[in-house]
């Protein structure tokens, strides 16, 4: 278990989702309870439609044309690219001034396609498609899932903390758009459907975070949009995948260990974020992390669930949730502090506490 301790300021934020092509019209439509699902061509094993969320093809940029000639770029990891250019784009406009050669730590898909995503070589990618000069050495990508794009988050923040970063990007991006992990999960019977009840609905999109310190975002003139005040990672030996039991110990740690960091206030948590998407599976560990962490959340407290409209988003669910945290307490229609924290399928477990700017 690791934890950063001190307030960290996030001054650009660059979102996708399937409800929409930025954190504004995101968060706009999932206040107003609209969702993406929709029938896709795609089959499951009844030859029913699987259901999807996902972002318009027809507003997605098109690829680079040298990475049109790369024979093992799959689809999937196309997408990939496209979703994450849209979502740094926006960033890039927000912190004017930033320069090539800017750290990246980018959270992937756990699940894999037929051919495995290289992080290093999706960053080489995602360099040549957002035509920056990305220094591989002051970059971090791992294929973690849903807990990945938090825990960029958390690593960037320990960076910046330590001195070896002064601003990180850091984020996540992720689709289930693709025939061999759709087929998988089908297989699992992982999927909504008609004959699975207790299943997800596969979504995509990508979000990510411009971190640094107070005192930085000033010297640069850079609006803060929000704090984060508390970061932690952690693992669960009993997760989906695994053959230990299930006792929900590592979100629950990570949760602690994340409240135990802010600074400067006592405010209970008021509003949580959760990557819950469906599976009855996800509901134990947030109970066992709730009653340990009782004393510092309030008995009211709202929770959100994105993936009731957007579906499972995977690594980018994280900063997603960060991103709509800091738009809703911006905007008065969410009080804080918030608790946002996600849990990958297998052992990862990432939560952090959002405060207003």
């Amino acid at each position: 278990m690791s934890g950063a301790q001190g307030d960290i300021v996030v001054v650009g934020i660059g979102m996708v989702t399937p409800l929409g092509p930025d954190l504004a019209q995101s968060a706009a439509n999932i206040r107003a309870g609209l969702s993406a699902f929709e029938e896709s061509s795609i089959m499951d094993r009844a030859f029913d439609p699987f259901v999807l969320a996902t972002f318009p093809d027809d507003d997605l940029p098109p690829l680079d044309k040298e990475l049109e000639k790369e024979q093992r770029l799959t689809y999937r990891e196309s997408r990939l690219l496209r979703l994450a250019q849209l979502a740094l784009a926006q960033i890039m406009e927000q912190a004017s001034g930033l320069q090539d050669g800017f750290p990246l730590y980018v959270g992937l898909p756990e699940l894999q396609t037929s051919i495995p995503i290289d992080p290093a070589a999706f960053l080489k990618r995602l360099g040549l498609q957002c035509q920056l000069r990305l220094d591989p050495q002051r970059c971090q990508a791992a294929t973690d899932g849903r807990a990945g794009g938090l825990s960029a988050v958390h690593r960037a923040m320990v960076s910046i903390k330590q001195g070896t970063e002064r601003l990180v990007m850091a984020g996540g991006v992720d689709t289930f758009k693709d025939l061999y992990i759709l087929g998988t999960l089908d297989m699992e019977k992982r999927i909504n459907s008609p004959q699975t009840m207790d299943g997800f609905t596969p979504g995509e999109g990508a979000a990510f975070l411009a971190l640094t310190t107070e005192s930085y975002a000033r010297e640069k003139g850079y609006s803060v949009l929000g704090r984060i005040s508390g970061s932690a990672i952690d693992n669960e030996p009993g997760h989906m995948y695994s053959k230990e039991p299930y006792k929900g110990e590592g979100l629950a740690r990570a949760v602690q260990a994340a409240l135990a960091q802010r600074n400067g206030t006592s405010a209970k948590v008021a509003t949580v974020f959760s990557s819950m998407n469906g599976e009855n599976h996800f509901a134990k560990e947030w109970g066992v992390a709730y009653i340990r962490n009782t004393d510092s959340i309030e008995s009211a407290f709202r929770i959100e669930h994105p993936a009731d409209c957007i579906g499972d988003t995977g690594a980018a669910a994280g900063p997603i949730m960060v991103g709509l945290a800091m738009r809703g307490m911006t905007k008065q229609y969410l009080t804080g502090p918030a608790l946002v924290y996600a849990s990958s399928d297998r052992a990862l477990r990432a939560a952090c506490v959002v405060m207003q700017a």
